[in-house]
């Protein structure tokens, strides 16, 4: 029987909730460089290229190609030790599953070099569930947000999530929060969104948590 959530429910403009772990529950970052290079295939293939050619006017075609930036809106994401967890839009049907298969393939191959290991980093496929409401993806986006609580440092000053840019404290074209911000105050949409994630809700027990378990 598949696991959960990896047969998949493909439409365009869909949000969805996408995450894996390391094959045997083992860790898939052990330093900074590797949080910063996992990082940095979000900016290679959801910056707009003409922001990567200001960077590099000699761009390489390659990147160029691979590049999705019309095809897939990141809107939040947490990378803790050993799994990830992403929430994004994909405008086409596919947007989702090429971004997943470039960052997992390129992830895989520098982790391996770099540790001298061989076979696969990921526990299988990356696991993926349609959000269906409003309600459901301002519940995902607290969710993941909320990852390292557990670490012993604030959210906001945690290096590897999007909350800093949720706070107003970075900023970056390949990440989009304001379909989330949209949802809270217009005079303080930052501040709002903070007491959302740092605060307990009254009835939040009632959203089911069962596709967030990792099997």
């Amino acid at each position: 029987m598949p696991s959960p959530n990896t047969i998949k429910t493909y439409i365009e403009n869909g949000y969805y909730h996408v995450y894996n772990r390391g094959v045997e529950k083992r860790r898939i970052f052990e330093e900074t460089r590797d949080y910063q290079r996992f990082v940095n295939y979000f900016k290679l293939y959801l910056s707009p290229i003409e922001s990567l050619r200001r960077e590099d006017p000699l761009l390489r075609s390659s990147i160029v190609n691979a590049n999705l930036s019309d095809q897939v809106d990141l809107l939040a994401y947490c990378l803790m030790p050993n799994h990830f967890h992403i929430l994004l839009k994909q405008r086409t049907k596919d947007g989702m599953t090429k971004l997943m298969r470039q960052i997992s393939t390129g992830y895989s191959m520098y982790f391996n070099k770099k540790y001298e290991r061989v076979g696969a980093l990921f526990q299988g496929i990356f696991k993926a569930c349609l959000v269906e409401n409003e309600d459901y993806l301002l519940h995902l986006s607290r969710y993941i947000h909320q990852n390292p609580k557990d670490r012993g440092v604030s959210l906001s000053d945690f290096q590897w999530s999007s909350y800093s840019a949720y706070m107003r404290k970075s900023e970056q074209e390949w990440l989009k929060p304001q379909d989330i911000l949209g949802y809270f105050s217009t005079t303080n949409a930052a501040n709002s969104y903070k007491n959302f994630v740092e605060e307990n809700l009254p009835g939040e027990q009632n959203l089911s948590l069962d596709h967030l378990i990792m099997e």
